[in-house]
């Protein structure tokens, strides 16, 4: 019999909303994760029967600096770095 209290682990998803505008063609992007939750996102979800765990990636979060020497065509290395292991350590 299946506990209706606890969520279904296969039906329970994570939202990392990380506002990022690094690399885009045109700013603006960085509103991304605000705009999906004002347009229902989370609702739609739910009513699809998905439980959402919801995590906001701040700019801030600190990580140790990497000392690897940047490509030489990379534009925003270090800051795409920042944000990629902030990502990996909020979804663990």
């Amino acid at each position: 019999m299946v506990d209706a209290s606890k969520p279904n682990p296969a039906k329970t998803i994570a939202l990392l909303g990380a506002p990022i505008d690094i690399g885009a063609s045109q700013r603006g992007t960085l509103m991304g994760p605000a705009a999906l939750r004002t347009a229902g996102l989370l609702t739609l979800l739910d009513g699809l029967g998905l439980k959402c765990k919801t995590t906001a990636i701040s700019r801030s979060a600190r990580l140790a600096e990497l000392d690897d020497a940047p490509p030489g065509n990379a534009r925003h290395y270090r800051e795409i770095q920042r944000w990629t292991r902030a990502l990996r350590s909020a979804s663990l």
